[in-house]
């Protein structure tokens, strides 16, 4: 594989290969969505920090992952409103089955059915175009100049979606638990390319260690 297929596997290029299922094919015919009607932050308690919707979404997330358990995530926007939904694995009444679930860990937040499952479907499947994301625009980043000033948690989502309001769009993540041993796997991967790459190109001393620019490029996707 030469630099730029690298570079194109790294970034997504193959668009073929990621693009998004409708979640009826993630899930097969036993699941269901549900709606978030309202988001809001536990009051703190006596003292203490209230709590953060983010460690919240994480101890949820790490569940799912735990238990084997796909999910999805999934916002669409129009011109009238923006609408949140999850995505999760059950038969008849999702609702019914998750969300007691999802209010011990979100127990300020309201939940509710959807009106119309085909519609949310037929929604992000009309689309004209789809987007590929790689990475996870929720995380955090620090800027180069200014260690002390971290981009908060979310930010860049935040502000990808805000820019989208009023629009017909859609958001999907859909996720499926791997096993440690494909994670590392993957890492394994990882370290071996950014070796090669090194050795071939960006050996200390030889003329191409900083005139290499795709070479650079692609050490810097897989860091």
């Amino acid at each position: 594989m030469n630099i730029t297929e690298r570079i194109h596997l790294l970034e997504g290029k193959k668009i073929e290969s990621l693009l998004p299922q409708r979640p009826a094919q993630h899930f097969g015919a036993q699941w269901g969505l549900i709606r978030v009607s309202s988001v809001a932050r536990p009051p703190a308690q006596s003292g203490a920090a209230s709590g953060s919707l983010f460690q919240a979404q994480q101890a949820f997330v790490s569940g799912l992952y735990a238990a084997g358990c796909p999910w999805g995530f999934l916002v669409t926007g129009n011109a009238a409103n923006t609408a949140i939904y999850l995505a999760l694995p059950g038969s008849g009444d999702v609702g019914l089955a998750w969300e007691p679930r999802l209010l011990s860990c979100f127990p300020c937040c309201e939940f509710s059915k959807p009106n119309d499952y085909a519609g949310v479907e037929q929604h992000v499947s009309e689309l004209d175009h789809i987007v590929a994301l790689t990475g996870n625009p929720s995380l955090s980043t620090v800027d180069a100049a200014s260690a002390q000033s971290p981009t908060p948690t979310g930010a860049w989502l935040e502000a990808l979606l805000r820019n989208m309001g009023g629009r017909h769009f859609a958001y999907v993540v859909l996720a499926q638990p791997v096993g440690q041993d494909s994670v590392q796997k993957s890492l394994n991967w990882l370290a071996a390319e950014e070796r090669e790459l090194v050795s071939n190109f960006q050996r200390r001393g030889s003329a191409e260690e900083n005139n290499h620019p795709q070479a650079k490029h692609c050490l810097e996707l897989l860091r």
